[in-house]
């Protein structure tokens, strides 16, 4: 009998929970976590990065630099007073590289740090971040 190429996927969904957000320096990073067989963390530039100064920028990387799979996966800063303020990003996105993905300007500053929005509550930014990783395997 023939081989059949069959698609797999596993999925991780948390949320990212940011305090002390005004002492964060440049840059911080996330814990790892694991999706199956792999390791991923979340790399955040509370104030943008050299790309997009006065920005959030939000970037998945993945860890083990060996295994760079193609992963569909999203970001929400989310309100902590209206659910209809949470901003929301999703990317598709074959990583060839051990280099993250994801976006210089997420959204401006001013938008995060306005208290009418309500993402800056205690200060502390709450991060939805969930993962998809799709992959191919030959069945026989």
């Amino acid at each position: 009998m023939p081989s059949q190429i069959q698609d797999s996927h596993t999925t991780v969904k948390f949320n990212w929970k940011l305090t002390e957000y005004s002492k964060l320096g440049c840059d911080h990073e996330s814990g790892h976590f694991a999706l199956g067989n792999l390791r991923w963390k979340v790399h955040i530039y509370p104030r943008g990065d050299s790309k997009a100064l006065n920005s959030l920028s939000l970037f998945l990387v993945p860890v083990d630099k060996k295994k760079l799979p193609y992963a569909e996966f999203s970001f929400v800063v989310q309100s902590h007073t209206d659910s209809k303020n949470n901003v929301k990003r999703s990317e598709k996105h074959q990583f060839t590289s051990g280099r993250g993905n994801g976006w210089h300007e997420f959204m401006p500053l001013t938008q995060l740090l306005d208290r009418s929005k309500g993402y800056l509550q205690q200060d502390t930014v709450t991060i939805q971040v969930e993962v998809t990783c799709r992959t191919r395997e030959a069945r026989a």
